[in-house]
């Protein structure tokens, strides 16, 4: 048998895509982030002309279309007053292929103890993506709010010397937005301790309460931060596989490389679909706006139910998530000796998908066995995304099964 690298031992599957995997057609999905709603039609209509041009084809750029990076430098310069080029850009396989070119180029570097720091709860592929190159991840605390605990920042970079950091916001798990007065503090402690920060910031198109989304780049230089980023959610484009990434032009030419050993181009039809969607932006804002109206809906929805059934939240500020903490006098029988464990099981029982906490923390997290996180984009499995998907009705049904779970 041919020997791979035992570092692939290590990873686990998430149980995200495990309980995912088990659902049966009709049951309500409340564990992938997923958009339940389809990409603009000005976007889908950009894509069906590109194919039936036969652009799809063709190989692309290496680093993507020109003119999708052009796009996306105007768009970060109109909106967030950056000064950015077209050689700060690069397109990506989403954001995760996004954020792989870049573990990659880490584990590639000359130098000894690579560490990465890691605000823990956090999105797995963070993790998991650093171990399986032989990264090691330390971890940092969040703070009563899942806010990144900025007093004990700095003394934990100081304890563990990781050359870089990544941050999350809008968050996956937690919901939480960071505000520009945080960021501004990151930045800050970061620099003087010399931790790169690259900012994972695919959910920002879904800020729920007016606040506005701030780009790490409008606090950190180039040389200091980069942002990961994608389509994928901003334009319901996920299976599109359309991210990229902005950073200083040397770090950009070598993910460039990278990227085209790894994938050749990024798919070029999705390509033009993101195009679409940012040189129609006046529809595309209406589009977001629309869409940020029914989930902030099935959000205030879902709290007061969840709330009173015994798995408390705290109002999520964006992203599609509502990160739960699962009452002390919840017991729950099983085959796990994780309590989040076994009722997201007890749940799956029941035609409800969702997310235990052992994705979003390390094994020995105090954060870990009594949270479960629930998406507020509802789908029932099975179903085709259109429209005039019923979301209040499936949010409805979802939780009047958890509730008969958790009263059985």
């Amino acid at each position: 048998m041919i020997k791979t690298n035992p570092l692939l031992d290590s990873i686990e599957g998430t149980q995200i895509r495990e309980i995912y995997g088990l659902l049966n057609e009709g049951d309500i999905n409340f564990s992938l982030g997923i958009p339940n709603f389809p990409p603009p039609q000005h976007v889908k209509d950009a894509i069906s002309r590109a194919n039936e041009e036969n652009y799809g084809h063709f190989y692309g750029p290496a680093k993507g279309s020109l003119e999708l990076r052009q796009e996306i430098k105007e768009h970060y310069n109109t909106e967030y007053s950056q000064d950015l080029k077209i050689e700060n850009i690069v397109i990506t396989a989403g954001c995760t292929g996004s954020l792989h070119c870049m573990r990659l180029l880490k584990a590639l570097a000359n130098e000894h103890d690579k560490k990465v720091m890691v605000p823990e709860l956090y999105f797995p592929a963070h993790v998991s993506q650093a171990i399986s190159l032989g990264i090691k991840p330390v971890y940092t605390n969040l703070n009563k709010n899942f806010h990144l605990d900025l007093n004990k920042l700095e003394a934990n970079i100081q304890k563990y010397k990781p050359q870089s950091i990544i941050i999350n916001s809008p968050n996956n798990p937690t919901g939480v937005v960071y505000s520009g007065n945080e960021l501004g503090k990151m930045v800050e402690i970061c620099s003087e301790n010399n931790v790169f920060i690259e900012s994972d910031e695919v959910y920002m198109g879904y800020i729920l309460d007016g606040n506005k989304h701030n780009p790490i780049s409008r606090f950190a230089n180039l040389d200091e931060a980069m942002i990961h980023n994608s389509f994928s959610k901003w334009a319901s484009m996920t299976g599109d596989r359309i991210g990229f990434t902005i950073a200083d032009k040397c770090l950009i030419d070598k993910l460039g490389k990278v990227s085209n050993n790894s994938i050749t181009c990024p798919n070029t039809l999705g390509q033009y679909g993101a195009l679409e969607f940012l040189k129609e932006w006046n529809e595309s804002k209406e589009f977001l706006k629309d869409k940020q109206k029914k989930l902030k809906e099935t959000r205030d929805y879902m709290i007061p139910r969840l709330n009173g059934m015994g798995l408390k939240c705290k109002k999520s500020e964006g992203s599609f998530f509502e990160y739960v903490e699962i009452n002390e006098d919840i017991e729950v029988d099983g085959p796990y000796d994780i309590k989040s464990l076994n009722l997201a099981y007890k749940f799956l029982e029941n035609g409800v998908g969702v997310a235990p906490d052992v994705d979003f923390s390390s094994p020995d997290s105090p954060l870990r066995g009594n949270y479960m996180r629930v998406s507020f984009s509802v789908t029932k499995h099975g179903e085709k995304i259109t429209e005039d998907i019923p979301y209040i009705e499936y949010t409805k049904e979802g939780l009047e099964k958890m509730e008969n779970t958790l009263n059985s």
